[in-house]
């Protein structure tokens, strides 16, 4: 698990795994609420905690949701985030603009609902600011996912 280089608790490898089979489901053109359900009893098979916290992730409105950056979290974010958001611009919005450890949680976010809505959904204000954003862009096409 990739996670493992910083971060080696088995809690940061199970919401790894967890992110993981999650963006391979937005690669698949699995459903939202799918891929939420699908994390969601993932979490219940490996992690009492994450399947505690993750199980919340409905009902909680944005200005409870947590953005600590603590895995668990981060995951919980980017969950939130797909599920409660329509389009990647506004996902990622809403987690940074939570505060906190903004810049782990966008980050994971960001994967998650790019995943999701494709790299033409990132707006284009946002596109042409990023490093080596042409030779990004070039190789998507040459990647094969999932």
């Amino acid at each position: 698990v990739q996670c493992l280089l910083t971060h080696g608790s088995e809690t940061c490898q199970h919401a790894d795994e967890i992110l993981l089979f999650a963006l391979q489901d937005c690669f698949n053109s699995v459903l939202k609420d799918d891929i939420y359900t699908n994390a969601l009893n993932r979490s219940s098979l490996l992690n009492k905690e994450i399947y505690d916290y993750l199980k919340e992730i409905p009902n909680i409105e944005w200005e409870d949701l947590k953005c600590s950056g603590w895995t668990i979290h981060t995951l919980g974010a980017a969950l939130w985030s797909l599920i409660s958001t329509d389009n990647y611009e506004q996902a990622v919005l809403h987690v940074i603009n939570r505060g906190d450890d903004s810049d782990t949680c966008g980050c994971v976010t960001g994967a998650l609902v790019g995943a999701y809505y494709g790299i033409d959904s990132i707006p284009d204000k946002w596109q042409s600011v990023i490093e080596f954003g042409d030779e990004i862009r070039s190789n998507i096409n040459r990647t094969k996912y999932a």
